[in-house]
């Protein structure tokens, strides 16, 4: 069931049963017995839990705590603490500047109901018991036991009070029928109750008080309509409780179970629900940025680069969803899994994928460069933020001064004291600062006018000697020949382009070249710095 889907039946005239038969195929509505004790975790596994009290009317407020053989009171101006003691609970009882202490295996709190909130951490209960055990993942749970009929039911927070009567007796219904399916499977040991507080569950809502309240009595009303002081109204199918899911709204269609848990169930089919996509539905669309990283760990694969959808189910949302990485690993989910672990509002997802920032620039892909993943690195790192549009420009020869942007900030953007001493670069320039520091570390000397020529585009060869000053901090360079390359012996560079190609930086053209005098490529800058990201 869509509760928005719910609702708009319920505007439209519809009765409760209508709706429900409407969303779960084939079912019949009845009343069954309801006054069963739920246990609901209101607090897994914490560390600690505080309990305090408040009087709601005269003589209100105590409250006890029984731990193994002793029974420990309690009051408003108590503050009682539960923690893990190896494998049993530690009780706390303070009452102003004296505590209390005492070890068991549970720590059981009664208080006087109608007369006394009970405050469990950030929440108040007016009625039922509770109880602080051991968890079995570590730390302690806190559960409350109350009576489904009116005590559970009552609080149950999952649809606004406000809306129709029909859509609230549906919820109720659908509510009711869900937790005593989990009554019935028993007490579950990894959190000592029949359901938790949460959306992993049901909403198990602190006592209604203040502005709070509004709409208490519509709600209860609902919960108690076509039932008895014993009974309320359920959903079967074939005469046996039906797992009455459901969700705030269904993107236009509702799943087939098989597309959502993997088993067919008979009543859970896929059904039209135009009535979700209503406009006072804030989910009737929606859209969400996930950051890459979390896109990359939830398929397993680095660098995720394009998302697919591949399969669709029954009801239109995402069957199978297939991941593409950089270097072309493939990986897939199910629509199902990529919700949960994407953090998604549903299955319902557009096609294609928009996925624009899967690549670090529109303008680098694997259709207009072969250094993505050397291209990606540099943005990471912070050594580029591309041109002013947006773009990268894998194919445009470097300039000079984006050379020197590229080394300083591979340098860590360490602080410069001084001002460029070139002729051409002032200190209003661009790169100004990049430039100087260049200059100061003795990368480079500039040209023999003076000059530093910071838009001309640099050669294959200055950009080795730039490398190697940069990398052997002025240091020089060990190559020796026979060179790797057939055209670098006499050139002014040779033994710095000898120490790159000894060191992996750079491995020339496939003819044996190197090439020393041609222009060198943002692309190929990237790759030469990201193969030289050890010695940084």
């Amino acid at each position: 069931m869509s509760q928005y889907g719910a609702k708009a039946l319920a505007d439209d005239g519809s009765s409760a049963a209508q709706i429900l038969k409407y969303y779960y195929q084939g079912i019949t509505v009845d009343r069954v017995r309801d006054d069963q004790t739920v246990h609901v975790n209101v607090a897994a596994s914490r560390s600690s839990v505080t309990l305090r009290t408040t009087a709601t009317g005269s003589g209100g407020g105590s409250f006890t705590i029984t731990v193994g053989d002793r029974t420990l009171k309690a009051s408003t101006s108590s503050v009682v603490t539960v923690e893990r003691s190896d494998s049993r609970v530690k009780v706390s009882r303070t009452n102003g500047t004296k505590t209390v202490k005492a070890t068991g295996p549970s720590a059981e709190i009664v208080f006087d109901d109608d007369r006394t909130l009970l405050s469990i951490e950030d929440k108040s209960y007016l009625s039922g018991s509770a109880q602080v055990v051991p968890a079995s993942s570590g730390g302690v749970h806190a559960v409350m036991k109350v009576r489904l009929h009116d005590e559970y039911l009552d609080n149950v927070k999952e649809m606004p009070w406000s809306w129709p009567a029909a859509a609230l007796q549906a919820q109720a219904a659908a509510a009711r029928g869900y937790a005593l399916r989990k009554v019935n499977r028993g007490i579950r040991s990894v959190c000592e109750c029949h359901v938790y507080d949460g959306t992993s569950d049901q909403v198990f809502g602190s006592h209604p008080s203040g502005a709070g309240a509004a709409g208490w009595d519509r709600w209860k009303a609902a919960v108690r309509a076509n039932g008895t002081s014993t009974a309320g109204m359920v959903p079967r199918y074939g005469g046996a409780l039906i797992d009455a899911v459901y969700s705030s709204s269904s993107g236009g269609r509702t799943q087939d179970s098989e597309d959502v848990w993997g088993g067919y169930v008979p009543y859970l089919r896929s059904v039209d629900d135009p009535y979700s996509l209503r406009a006072e539905n804030p989910r009737r669309s929606w859209s969400i940025d996930v950051p890459g990283a979390r896109v990359d760990e939830a398929f397993g694969l680095g660098d995720v680069v394009q998302l697919e959808i591949t399969r669709r189910t029954t009801g239109d949302g995402v069957a199978e969803v297939v991941a593409t990485s950089i270097t072309g690993k493939r990986a897939s989910l199910t629509g199902e899994q990529m919700r949960r672990q994407l953090g998604l509002w549903s299955t319902y997802v557009a096609s294609p994928i928009t996925a624009t920032n899967l690549w670090p620039f529109p303008d680098v892909t694997p259709k207009t460069t072969a250094f993505t993943t050397e291209i990606a690195w540099l943005k990471d790192e912070g050594i580029t933020t591309g041109y002013p549009d947006g773009t990268f420009g894998p194919k445009d020869n470097i300039s000079r001064e984006a050379m020197a942007a590229f080394l300083y900030r591979a340098a860590g953007r360490p602080p410069v004291q001084s001002a460029p001493d070139f002729t051409d670069v002032n200190s209003s320039s661009a790169f100004a600062k990049e430039i100087a520091w260049l200059q100061d570390e003795r990368i480079t000397t500039g040209y023999a006018d003076g000059t530093f020529g910071p838009k001309r585009r640099i050669t294959r060869e200055a950009m080795a000697a730039f490398m190697t000053r940069f990398l052997l901090d002025r240091r020089p360079p060990d190559a020796t020949a026979p060179y790797a390359f057939t055209d670098i012996a006499g050139t002014q560079f040779e033994d710095h382009i000898a120490w790159i190609a000894d060191r992996g930086l750079t491995t020339g053209h496939s003819d044996g070249t190197f090439r020393p005098k041609s222009k060198i490529t943002r692309e190929a800058m990237a790759a030469f710095l990201y193969r030289s990201r050890g010695m940084l």
